[in-house]
């Protein structure tokens, strides 16, 4: 798998959007701090999912993992029921 340009700098705008998120929430209320991890994990998960193909060696081989693959996944539907939350329930 060869990812493109566009794979990286997605998750840099999607990192960008949940960082200036959190610091909207900072001031208002909590469910646009949830949306803002929300959107941060996303970026990162996939911003290490897609570098696992691209690096080479032991640093690769962890990233491609499946266990690797689970936690990211199980963080970010966490924080989707944390923003899921503090949307409807807090």
């Amino acid at each position: 798998m060869h990812p493109r340009r566009g794979q990286f700098i997605l998750s840099i705008f999607a990192t960008a959007f949940g960082v200036l998120l959190i610091v909207i929430g900072i001031t208002l209320r909590p469910i646009w701090t949830a949306t803002g991890g929300f959107f941060v994990t996303i970026g990162i998960a996939s911003m290490l999912m897609t570098l696992g193909w691209v690096l080479p060696g032991w640093v690769g081989k962890i990233l491609r993992h499946p266990i690797f693959n689970i936690v990211a996944v199980l963080a970010i539907v966490s924080m989707f029921l944390l923003m899921v939350y503090y949307a409807f329930i807090y």
